[in-house]
């Protein structure tokens, strides 16, 4: 679940629930959320110039900068993709030490 925390909807609150309905993940994004992809227990979430890997199983929310105005964000053989119109490109999430 994400959802809008101030009126003009840049900033987020994504919310993470297992099947038994019980929160796992409560972290705080920005930005424009244009798509949302998840990936065995991983989220993805594309915003008009970043994307966020959000792995509730070991409490991480890493961001990477990409490309303004992308299209979507799919996986590929277990690879975030990002798509623009007419070209794509992979991601790497690696926490910064």
């Amino acid at each position: 679940v994400v959802y809008n925390t101030s009126v003009i909807g840049y900033d987020k609150t994504v919310l993470i629930y297992d099947v038994d309905g019980r929160e796992i993940y409560r972290g705080d994004v920005r930005g424009e959320l244009t798509k949302i992809t998840i990936r065995e227990t991983k989220s993805y979430l594309l915003f008009e110039d970043h994307a966020t890997m959000i792995d509730p199983d070991q409490n991480e929310n890493i961001s990477v900068a990409v490309e303004p105005n992308p299209l979507n964000i799919l996986m590929v053989d277990g690879t975030p993709l990002v798509c623009y119109a007419g070209k794509a490109h992979t991601l790497s999430f690696t926490a910064e030490p």
